[in-house]
């Protein structure tokens, strides 16, 4: 044997290296010390040939290896300065039996778990081999499955061998060399036949474990890591990768977007979700793969690839939507002249005797500023239960921004003010009186109206219905939308 290899040449020496000769049919192999003809010449031989017998292994000496028909020798070296260079050379000889040339493995209800193993042989069978002696996903892993058991069946040259257990659920691609990772041990002629093959790696990949880290806050995204059964290739573009299991209902893999894939390993994947996906992730809902990723040979996953349940944190529970009820007292409010020309109106309402009587609190004009020991406080209830003022209840995550207007039915703004509500219920002025407070029997925010009768201008609001209007605007970080409402207050009458 000779090999030729400059970086087996490490000294100023004649250098020395060695080769496998190997019979994986029968198990038998040694190795061969190969000598540099020279010092630097890079060349290097065998000073003693390797003898081939057809005896079993166990009658052969050194320099001896067993060989048999239908067998294969293979010789191969490997460059000692990188350990995955290497060359193979092969010595075969003709056999009249069936021999195992090639097969795949597979995963046939995409489990994450080798449950089948298809075989071709040379010849046509006449009938199945008596056993398949298999490796995956390493050379430490190796079942022995016997057509005795059930699950062989042959069709001309091939045989399709149910794999009973199947392999450790989990892995779906060789851990190493899958060179004869089979061997077929089949009777023919009254003789038992032994022959080496390789096996392919034809089973997708499968999710093995997705943890799910929850975003800070709502508009944040999400962070999903999830490894894979082997190495896979992602596609950043495909923004829907998985399908998800949610309440007991299976959603499409549009569902849920992603937004960015910040680190992509060979096993594992960290994406960004989006915040706006129809569907949120959560821990007990279960993922399996949809597009977008498949192993380093290009297999794709299974359609029916395993579910696996999602762990982790659970996002922060989504702001309640605002609540923007409007309470308004049943009856119909008036104001009446309370004094000479020019003199504030009074915000009244019919009592239930039919006498109008000012409403606390309502004398005094649109503004943050107010007097009286209501400022600021829960307003009175009638006896009946009605709220004695106009008045708006929401329920809002502070920050948030009023604006509180009135208007004529004619459209013609009157009246208004503006200010924002911080998380000490301060408006945008500092002022703690601000028209804007905190209900304690409710948790609500009231709204105040407290109008003086007359326009912006200064001059006297006519007679006629008058429309006040609030809005609200959130403010931060909420996903809570702007609302408004507006209601008919009452009639304005001059006397």
């Amino acid at each position: 044997m000779e090999v030729q290899d400059k970086n087996g040449d490490l000294t100023a020496n004649a250098d020395q290296l060695q080769v496998l000769v190997a019979n994986p049919n029968q198990g038998d192999s040694l190795r061969v010390t190969l000598t540099e003809t020279g010092p630097k010449t890079g060349v290097f031989r065998s000073s003693v040939p390797v003898a081939v017998l057809d005896v079993s292994p166990a009658a052969t000496g050194a320099g001896q290896i067993a060989m048999s028909e239908g067998d294969s020798v293979w010789v191969t070296y490997v460059d000692p300065t990188d350990p995955d260079d290497s060359s193979h050379a092969y010595l075969y000889t003709p056999a009249t039996f069936p021999q195992a040339v090639s097969g795949w493995y597979l995963d046939t209800d995409g489990d994450g778990a080798v449950d089948k193993a298809v075989v071709n042989y040379s010849k046509a069978l006449k009938s199945a081999p008596d056993s398949l002696q298999l490796w995956f996903p390493d050379a430490a892993a190796q079942k022995t499955f016997t057509s005795a058991m059930g699950g062989f069946t042959f069709q001309g040259t091939r045989v399709e061998a149910v794999l009973q257990p199947p392999f450790a659920a989990g892995t779906t691609g060789f851990a190493g060399d899958n060179r004869n990772s089979g061997r077929s041990f089949l009777t023919d002629g009254g003789k038992s036949r032994t022959s080496a093959f390789t096996l392919a790696d034809s089973v997708g990949p499968v999710l093995n474990r997705a943890v799910l880290a929850p975003a800070s806050s709502p508009e944040l995204p999400d962070t999903l890591t999830v490894t894979f059964s082997e190495a896979i290739t992602y596609t950043p573009s495909e923004k829907h990768p998985f399908l998800n299991w949610q309440g007991g209902t299976a959603h499409a893999a549009s569902d849920i977007t992603v937004l960015a894939s910040p680190d992509v390993q060979p096993l594992r994947l960290v994406l960004l979700l989006d915040a706006n996906s129809k569907i949120l992730l959560a821990p007990g809902d279960s993922l399996r793969i949809a597009a977008g990723i498949v192993d380093l040979l290009g297999n794709r996953p299974s359609v029916n690839n395993r579910w696996v349940p999602v762990e982790g944190g659970k996002r922060l529970p989504p702001v309640p939507p605002a609540v923007f009820t409007v309470q308004w007292d049943p009856r119909v409010y008036d104001s009446q002249s309370s004094g000479p020309e020019g003199a504030p109106f009074v915000l009244s309402s019919r009592d239930g005797g039919g006498n109008w009587t000012p409403v606390q609190g309502s004398v005094g004009s649109l503004s943050r500023n107010c007097t009286g020991t209501d400022c600021g406080q829960p307003l009175p209830s009638a006896a009946d239960g009605s709220v004695t003022k106009p008045s708006i209840l929401i329920t809002f995550d502070k920050p948030f921004r009023y604006e509180s207007i009135l208007f004529s039915n004619l459209g013609a703004f009157v009246a208004g003010i503006a200010g924002t509500v911080d998380a000490n219920l301060m408006d945008g002025n500092g002022n703690a009186s601000a028209p804007v407070h905190l209900d304690p029997a409710t948790g609500h925010y009231r709204i105040r109206l407290i109008w003086n009768g007359k326009a912006v201008n200064g001059t006297r609001a006519g007679t006629g219905a008058y429309i006040w209007k609030v809005n609200i605007v959130p403010l931060g970080a909420t996903k809570q939308a702007a609302i408004s409402s507006s209601k008919i207050i009452g009639l304005l009458r001059r006397n």
